[in-house]
């Protein structure tokens, strides 16, 4: 059995392995950044910890949409980086039978962040993998970026 945190964003249903979650918490103000990447809204201070916002709508080419105060935030790690997901609602965590995914290499071309895709009584559910929401030189772009800002605070 595979365990996923479950989230939508717009009526779309999407999970992420329950082992690179660290929590869900509600939406906090996001402070922009200067030179901000189109992947980022901004960062926040969660307990005193500064995380970067990834803007999953644009990663998975979604429409845009106005923030909401309804929205949360899924506290995740990729590539040993901490990051903040916004999404419009959280679902309960998932338990899925390996047997039952469907591996997105047979289904699903070009969409690298997607490992599988399992139906769901409410419909489809795709599995990501935050390693990949962002390349290389976009992780480099945003170490730029959170240091660049780090040194304007000093």
């Amino acid at each position: 059995m595979i365990k996923l945190v479950g989230f939508n964003i717009d009526e779309q249903h999407f999970g992420l392995p329950l082992d690179v979650v660290e929590k869900v918490v509600q939406l906090v103000w996001i402070q922009p950044l200067l030179k901000m990447p189109e992947y980022i809204c901004g960062i926040i201070n969660l307990h005193g910890e500064i995380i970067p916002v990834v803007n999953v709508r644009y990663i998975f080419g979604l429409s845009k949409k106005e923030i909401a105060l309804s929205d949360q935030l899924v506290i995740a790690t990729a590539s040993h980086k901490k990051f903040a997901l916004i999404v419009d609602s959280t679902r309960e965590v998932i338990e899925i039978c390996e047997n039952d995914i469907v591996k997105s290499e047979h289904i699903i071309f070009g969409m690298k962040y997607v490992q599988g895709v399992v139906e769901l009584d409410d419909g489809m559910l795709l599995i990501n993998d935050i390693d990949k929401f962002l390349s290389e030189d976009e992780l480099k772009s945003l170490e730029d970026v959170l240091e660049y800002e780090d040194l304007n605070k000093a």
